[in-house]
């Protein structure tokens, strides 16, 4: 199985549409092939995100207090970890996300946003959802994903 740490647009993408690796990796969850973990910040950040106007035409605020208590019963909940500042330069409101990957021990962080993929060595890696879904796949095929 693998670890992953996703971040809230992830979350977001997976909970408003059902197609797209987003979902995909949703799907692999719900199948015992990942174990996402989260913490309190993250779940109040997806929930402030997923009740904005905008989002409504996509999900109503019903099914997102729906989806995050999902993830709040089914994922690995961790506290919210020690803040570490200066991880993500480019946006600092996302060191949180590497802080709980590390505490964690995560194998991914997983993210679509270009500061985060583009953050030089990081530490776990972070991956794309159309990285993590092909990684997935080489796995499957090789017979080595566990359920």
């Amino acid at each position: 199985m693998i670890t992953v740490v996703p971040d809230t647009t992830v979350l977001v993408s997976a909970a408003i549409s059902r197609q797209g690796n987003p979902f995909r990796l949703l799907l692999a969850w719900q199948e015992g092939e990942l174990s996402p973990v989260v913490c309190p910040h993250l779940l109040d950040e997806l929930t402030d995100v997923l009740h904005r106007d905008r989002l409504g035409r996509f999900i109503s605020r019903q099914e997102a207090s729906e989806f995050v208590d999902y993830l709040r019963r089914t994922a690995d909940l961790r506290s919210d970890p020690r803040l570490v500042i200066g991880l993500v330069p480019e946006d600092p409101d996302d060191d949180y996300l590497v802080a709980l990957a590390r505490e964690a021990g995560v194998d991914y962080l997983v993210s679509g946003d270009d500061h985060l993929v583009r953050l030089p060595s990081p530490r776990p890696p972070v991956v794309t959802p159309a990285q993590l879904v092909d990684r997935l796949d080489e796995l499957r095929k090789a017979g080595a994903l566990g359920q």
